[in-house]
């Protein structure tokens, strides 16, 4: 007789893992068939440590045949942004899916950021055309560089301290990079390079890699900002460097104000 275990696997994680261990070990099982109650979207059973896992549809299931169901307890909603419990090929398909992200910065931010950072997102996809940057990479940095915008301060505080303790002396306004760049790298589990300076960088405009360029340039010139960015998109057509130092001369008195140290 087989074993099916029915639940939201969509997408399996850790603590869904660890149950099916125990599972195996109590009834000394050597296959589990699972039949996803979820969307299909991250349905993936090919884990290299559960090799006995197997998919099973509901039609394939004779009628003398017993499901188990999984406690719903162990579903984990995805759209918080925690990827930590999510083994690898989950992590790598989101990033590779933006449409994903955009569903999780909007449960995690206010319309109006929520707004801005597609705007932020869809401008750096721009420069990037203009400048040979990869315009994955621009459309998720903007997305996500102000991920952390709008943290519970108890918490953006616990990160500041214990990761970034220098910086705790910047105005707070400045703290969303860190924390956005914490968060995006260990709690999203992103380990692009290039995203995650980006991030770290786009207030302030301390990174002069191509990407952090473009995302400081989009974050100040988005059209829902409705400011006249004719020079500035002249600009980046011609040289991302030129149009860089250009906004970012423009920004002195806000950055100063914004990286002077709390007396």
């Amino acid at each position: 007789m087989r074993y099916i275990l029915k639940g939201n696997f969509n997408p399996i994680n850790s603590d869904q893992l660890a149950y099916i261990d125990i599972l195996c070990k109590r009834k000394n099982l050597n296959e589990i068939y699972l039949l996803n109650s979820g969307k299909k979207d991250f349905f993936d059973i090919s884990i290299k440590e559960y090799p006995f896992l197997k998919a099973i549809e509901k039609k394939a299931i004779n009628k003398n045949e017993t499901i188990e169901n999984s406690s719903t307890d162990l579903e984990i909603n995805y759209l918080d942004g925690d990827f930590t419990k999510f083994n690898k090929a989950f992590v790598d398909y989101v990033f590779n899916n933006p449409k994903y992200l955009e569903l999780i910065v909007k449960n995690k931010l206010s319309k109006r950021r929520y707004e801005h950072s597609v705007s932020v997102a869809k401008t750096a996809v721009i420069i990037a055309k203009y400048n040979n940057l990869d315009q994955n990479e621009a459309y998720i940095s903007g997305l996500l560089h102000d991920i952390s915008k709008e943290f519970d301060r108890n918490y953006e505080k616990l990160i500041m301290e214990r990761y970034f303790k220098d910086a705790t002396k910047l105005n707070r306004k400045i703290f969303h990079q860190y924390t956005g760049y914490y968060f995006v790298k260990e709690i999203m589990r992103c380990d692009n390079y290039n995203i995650l300076d980006a991030i770290l960088h786009h207030v302030n405009g301390t990174s002069n890699t191509p990407l952090a360029m473009a995302i400081f340039i989009a974050d100040k010139i988005e059209p829902l900002r409705g400011y006249d960015t004719s020079k500035e998109e002249a600009l980046y057509r011609q040289s991302l460097k030129d149009c860089f130092n250009y906004v970012k001369a423009t920004q002195v008195r806000y950055l100063n104000e914004n990286l002077k140290v709390k007396q």
